[in-house]
């Protein structure tokens, strides 16, 4: 599975509907160059339609330009080889997608926001050495030497 392949379709297929779930089933077996063989059952199965309805979807998206069956299927048991295309750069891999951080200007650039002021602190993991108040009886405690505690009726560090 290729996310690549996979959010180009989620964002670019021009299909609704139940073409689109066979575009992204399609998609979900595809390698990083847009191929996959699955059979026209499976993906039935995964799109949630009939083997007949992706046999016709097939056939629009390859006419359409956004698939290419690069051999055909041997009959049962074997499965046809696709590659998922863009039509107007031939291939999914063809022209560079661009990237997360190109795509959100406000990222990069001179204009980089500035980063988060180091105003929190972070509570100490060391037991703090000030004295306080035992939370059980109110004891006025030193936490290095630990008290016994009345409420509890044992002694805590």
């Amino acid at each position: 599975m290729s996310i690549k392949v996979m959010s180009w379709v989620w964002d670019n297929s021009p299909y609704r509907d139940d073409a689109l779930l066979v575009h992204l089933a399609l998609a979900d077996w595809a390698n990083e160059d847009g191929i996959c063989w699955p059979n026209q059952q499976s993906i039935a199965h995964k799109a949630r339609c009939s083997v007949e309805h992706v046999r016709r979807v097939t056939r629009k998206m390859e006419s359409d330009g956004y698939l290419e069956i690069l051999s055909v299927s041997k009959g049962p048991g074997s499965s046809h080889k696709y590659q998922l295309k863009r039509p107007t750069n031939g291939g999914v891999l063809d022209g560079e997608i661009p990237h997360i951080e190109e795509a959100i200007p406000h990222i990069q650039g001179p204009n980089t926001p500035h980063p988060s002021p180091k105003n929190r602190q972070e509570p100490s993991i060391e037991p703090s050495v000030a004295r306080s108040n035992c939370i059980y009886c109110s004891m006025l405690v030193d936490p290095a030497k630990g008290h016994w505690c009345s409420a509890l009726n044992q002694r805590l560090k």
